[in-house]
């Protein structure tokens, strides 16, 4: 009578056990253990970071240092590197484009950014070559006709030159991979501006930060207005009166963040692009970046963005088309790499100097996200180069 008594008091037992067991597991406020989950569990935060609300508000003052939340990187995705190997062999950019969702692999932002890149790319050599009329916000300049001599196309060699073979083959590379050539499609099915417009909201619309901020730079140079003080501002053309300028507007912290965002995705087309924005002079401010409030030097600052986008993935090496173009037009053919171009033969000792400094700076901000060193100040800080860019310059993809 007894053993019975304990069997059933030990079932008993086991049964609240059982039932304490599963409802400790199956609660919602279990804990989550161990240092590996809380970092996991931070990241997660870190990554997926979202603005409750649009900043707008616009950064004014001087010395203003603007903090970015780290963003995801996704800096070549096995997506990107695919689209981009695609891009660089293609011959023809409008079937390129027209194939873009034919191919496997590839990410709808993706897609939707290099369609949109491609049109404003090839918008403008249309423009600059007079198969369409660009509109006042794009900074086209026409090509003039070269007359052809006996040398052909131009081409004049002297018997006697040791590099007469190299300079053939770089002017024949250049001929092959000229915008004209790759965007020829352009000419017999020309777009409009408006095209542009729409293919960079479409891009917008799939949540890519590099397609957000290509349109949010549109619209803020759309926006630009009369220049009142052209004092200290160097343009660059003789023929700008004062009085006659448009100025961009000073961005917003909105539109800061854009650009940023786009840069850490660490396309080379984005930093090419975009990463002028950074280095230009606005209607009553500039950026500057670092403890010492660096600006850039005048040498350094149209060549700096194509020099860090070296680093991911841009082609600087032999088949560059600047270092093709100074073999082929200036003799230059022993140079492979377009960073010992730049500072063996453009550059002066200080731009080097601050070419050095600054680019791990920005290396770093583009893979981590952490954009602090940066800083926009207003008025326009004494001394660097103060480049005022109004226009809007058509997008550059990379290749």
């Amino acid at each position: 009578m007894v053993s019975k008594q304990i069997v059933k008091v030990t079932l008993v037992l086991m049964a609240i056990l059982a039932v304490a067991f599963f409802l400790f597991n199956s609660s919602p406020s279990k804990l989550v253990e161990g240092p590996v989950n809380a970092k996991q569990n931070r990241q997660t935060v870190v990554e997926s970071f979202v603005p409750s609300a649009p900043i707008k508000t616009p950064i004014r003052g001087p010395n203003v240092v603007v903090l970015q939340p780290q963003s995801a990187v996704h800096i070549q995705t096995p997506s990107l590197a695919k689209l981009r190997l695609a891009l660089v062999q293609a011959t023809d950019f409008l079937l390129f484009k027209q194939s873009l969702d034919k191919m496997t692999d590839i990410s709808l932002a993706d897609k939707a950014y290099y369609t949109a890149a491609i049109d404003e790319s090839c918008f403008g050599i249309a423009a600059s070559n007079g198969w369409v009329e660009a509109p006042p916000i794009l900074l086209i300049t026409k090509n003039a006709a070269t007359p052809v001599s006996q040398g052909g196309g131009g081409r004049v060699f002297q018997p006697e030159d040791p590099k007469q073979y190299f300079r053939k083959q770089a002017f024949d590379r250049l001929d092959a991979n000229a915008g004209t050539v790759r965007c020829a499609g352009y000419k017999t099915k020309p777009i409009t501006f408006a095209d542009v417009e729409r293919g960079w909201k479409a891009a917008a619309a799939t949540g890519d930060p590099r397609s957000i901020a290509a349109l949010a730079d549109l619209e803020l140079r759309k926006s630009s207005k009369q220049w009142s003080e052209l004092a200290s501002v160097q343009v660059g053309l003789d023929t700008l009166e004062k009085g006659g300028v448009l100025a961009t507007p000073n961005p917003t912290a909105e539109h800061i963040v854009n650009i940023t965002r786009a840069l850490s995705t660490g396309d080379p087309s984005a930093i090419i692009s975009l990463g002028a924005s950074l280095s230009q002079t606005y209607d009553s401010g500039k950026f500057t970046y670092g403890q010492n409030n660096e600006t850039f030097n005048k040498g350094l600052e149209p060549v700096f963005w194509q020099m860090l986008a070296c680093s991911f993935g841009f082609d600087c090496g032999a088949a560059n088309s600047t270092l093709l173009s100074a073999c082929a037009n200036g003799g230059l053919c022993e140079v492979q790499d377009l960073e010992t171009y730049y500072k063996g033969y453009r550059l002066t000792a200080e731009e080097v100097a601050q070419y050095e400094r600054l680019k791990p700076i920005f290396v770093n901000a583009i893979k981590s996200g952490d954009w602090a060193f940066l800083r926009f100040q207003s008025p326009v800080p004494s001394g660097g180069y103060n480049l005022l860019q109004w226009n809007r310059r058509p997008y550059r993809l990379g290749v």
